[in-house]
């Protein structure tokens, strides 16, 4: 099975909510109003091997030169703006619940769709014909959702749209478009590991505070932040990991390593090589769904609430 295909699966799978019921209705997956919006992958990507699990429709909007692509649901109005600028708007014609094809339990849940129209969309080179706007993932409210030729056979929770989709678009929820790494985390390395002084991370609006094995705390000032295109979709924030903590790397980095599509099931926090940071994370096959693999030159950290990814 296609190395890509199967990140992208596990990547919804996580982002499945859980289908319960109630009151004799099986749990509904709706699509919410909201912000959704992507960057479209560089052209150094598109030349990467794993590249193949990049939905398709993104080719047509980066041979037009797009950067970024945003969608906006607004009860029936739904907006796609490309750039800044408003590119379409719809009206949703038709809300569908349909069965998923997997489930637990006396019921199986339903995902919902938003049918636009007879009407093809039309976004610079990219035409989806019978357009729907389908739930694709999240936990309590939606975090991903997929804009695809509308088919009758097709059934959640996975809705697929992989490079062979070339009328699809996977756009995860918010329109910043930048993790937001706020929080505290935890070192996943194995107990007692000489390599790693570091136990815990706490990342604040202005600071990072490393917590070493001493109890001693570093502090670094979030002012030296960089951010960079690795995942395809998204930008994730890179700041220098301060000397004084000691480790044996060449020029070590802190990165935000959660990328929201596509996605394996990568940490939060990992302090690696800058010179190894990935063109394309985490999709290129060597690095098997990760930023790079634990080891001496990977730190991994997880966040304390949410858990890894």
């Amino acid at each position: 099975m296609d190395r890509a295909w199967v990140t992208w699966t596990a990547a919804a799978v996580l982002l499945l909510g859980a289908g319960s019921v109630g009151c004799g209705r099986p749990y509904l997956h709706a699509v919410d109003d909201g912000v959704y919006g992507a960057l479209l992958p560089r052209t150094e990507q598109w030349a990467e091997e794993g590249s193949e699990g990049i939905p398709g429709g993104y080719a047509a909007l980066s041979a037009d030169g797009a950067e970024r692509v945003v969608l906006r649901i607004e009860d029936d109005t739904v907006t796609f703006e490309l750039d800044g600028e408003s590119a379409v708007t719809r009206q949703v014609v038709q809300r569908r619940d349909i069965q998923d094809s997997e489930g637990s339990g006396p019921f199986k849940a339903d995902s919902q769709a938003l049918a636009l129209g007879d009407e093809p969309l039309v976004l610079g080179s990219l035409t989806i014909s019978d357009p729907v706007i389908w739930y694709a993932g999240g936990y309590d409210s939606t975090e991903v959702v997929a804009i695809k030729p509308w088919d009758p056979e097709e059934r959640g929770p996975i809705v697929q749209c992989a490079a062979a989709d070339e009328q699809c678009l996977a756009l995860p929820v918010g329109e910043s478009l930048v993790g937001d790494p706020i929080g505290d985390y935890t070192d996943m390395t194995r107990p007692g590991a000489a390599e790693n002084p570091v136990t815990g991370i706490r990342v604040t609006a202005t600071d990072i505070v490393y917590t070493l094995d001493t109890g001693q705390e570093v502090r670094s000032s979030r002012a030296e932040e960089t951010l960079i295109q690795a995942c395809a979709l998204w930008k994730s924030a890179v700041w220098p990991v301060p000397a004084e903590i000691g480790l044996s790397f060449d020029e070590p980095v802190l990165v935000e390593t959660s990328c929201p599509l596509p996605s394996g099931e990568a940490p939060r926090l990992t302090v690696m090589e800058r010179a190894s940071l990935p063109v394309l994370a985490p999709l290129e096959p060597h690095r098997a769904g990760q930023w790079c693999q634990p080891g001496p030159d990977c730190l991994w950290f997880v966040d304390e609430e949410g858990g890894p990814g």
